[in-house]
């Protein structure tokens, strides 16, 4: 009898620390943190006002210039967006640049005229590739835990794929 009660004991306790390392919990299995998503997001709306406005200013085809102010246009809203949200949820707005964006940006700084062009559409496109994937990881269900964050994420994704699909136009009449 004694023997068949330390095995029981012994089996239950393995039993439960088997069952209790289960991978299977998908309740808290959160793709970003809201501080993560709203520093990702910032930094790549900034790059995308900054190197929009290079465009302006240094494009040399009436299409870069144009693409450029739209960028300048669109993401500046986007921006004020993040910036009130984060305020009343509590979450920080970087100014500096991340370093993939900052990397871009310090790539499309020396250049000027067709060279610029041709840089700046192909950055746009993986810029907008990068944006829309973010968006569409914190707009779902297991990304972002804050509601408004998850819900501006949902609300900016159709304005950014329409971005990337000027941009992949754009980069087709620039670079051929």
């Amino acid at each position: 009898m004694k023997k068949y009660l330390i095995f029981a004991f012994v089996y239950l306790t393995i039993s439960h620390f088997v069952l209790s390392c289960s991978d299977d919990d998908d309740t808290n299995s959160v793709m970003m943190d809201n501080q993560t998503f709203v520093s990702t997001a910032a930094s790549s709306n900034q790059f995308e006002i900054m190197a929009g406005a290079q465009a302006v200013e240094k494009g040399s085809a009436e299409a870069v210039r144009s693409y450029g102010e739209h960028m300048v246009n669109d993401h500046g809203k986007a921006g004020e967006e993040l910036k009130a949200i984060a305020e009343t949820q509590g979450f920080t707005v970087p100014m500096e640049l991340a370093a993939k964006e900052k990397a871009n940006l310090d790539q499309l700084t020396p250049l000027t005229g067709e060279a610029f062009d041709k840089a700046f559409a192909q950055i746009m496109v993986k810029s907008h590739e990068d944006a829309v994937l973010l968006f569409s990881e914190a707009a779902s269900q297991s990304g972002v835990p804050n509601s408004a964050l998850r819900t501006w994420a949902n609300e900016k994704l159709p304005t950014l794929e329409a971005h990337l699909e000027d941009a992949k136009a754009l980069n087709t009449q620039i670079n051929p």
